[in-house]
């Protein structure tokens, strides 16, 4: 283990150096041959010379549901005090994300079946487009954009419910 003057036998000589050196090569070896070169499957040739690769082919996306706004409709015109929801189909589990032209209302997930609905309430008169998102985690599937009227309440009092005060016809005066 040691030599006569104390010092380790593998600081000096050439048969001591070779002793370290060639494990340490080994490791480097192992090293770029299992984390440096790539897995490659073996390609094959055809009969026609044309090179056919047994790689697997890249993961395509499937066909996802489209999303759909159901309510309101197209063209629907609707009264502040009786808002409906907002309601669709989507992708089964999807996040679906709600849009009043570039503002966004909300988000919920669609359940199992794909349905989702949003509460909308408080809208002033006007006209309105609103959109919706399905977020499937690998694409977002937009909506066609739905117009809709929210249209100002009737002003018609119903008889016999007047808020103001009826007015008395005015007596002639005698002079």
């Amino acid at each position: 283990m040691f030599r006569d003057d104390g010092k380790p036998r593998y600081w000096i000589g050439w048969y001591d150096r070779w002793h370290i050196l060639l494990p340490c090569m080994l490791a480097a070896v192992l090293f770029w041959l299992l984390f440096t070169t790539q897995h490659r499957p073996p390609t094959q040739r055809s009969r026609s010379g044309t090179t056919i690769s047994t790689a697997t082919p890249p993961p395509t996306l499937r066909s996802q549901a489209p999303t759909l706004i159901r309510s309101p409709y197209i063209g629907q015109i609707m009264w502040p005090s009786q808002m409906s929801d907002a309601e669709g189909t989507s992708e089964p589990r999807a996040l679906v994300r709600l849009f009043l032209g570039q503002r966004k209302l909300g988000e919920t997930y669609a359940e199992s079946n794909g349905h989702w609905r949003f509460l909308l309430a408080n809208f002033p008169p006007g006209t309105y487009r609103a959109r919706a998102e399905a977020w499937t985690g690998l694409q977002a599937i937009p909506s066609q954009e739905v117009e809709f009227t929210v249209a100002r309440e009737p002003k018609n009092p119903s008889p016999g419910k007047s808020k103001s005060k009826p007015t008395l016809p005015k007596k002639p005066v005698n002079r």
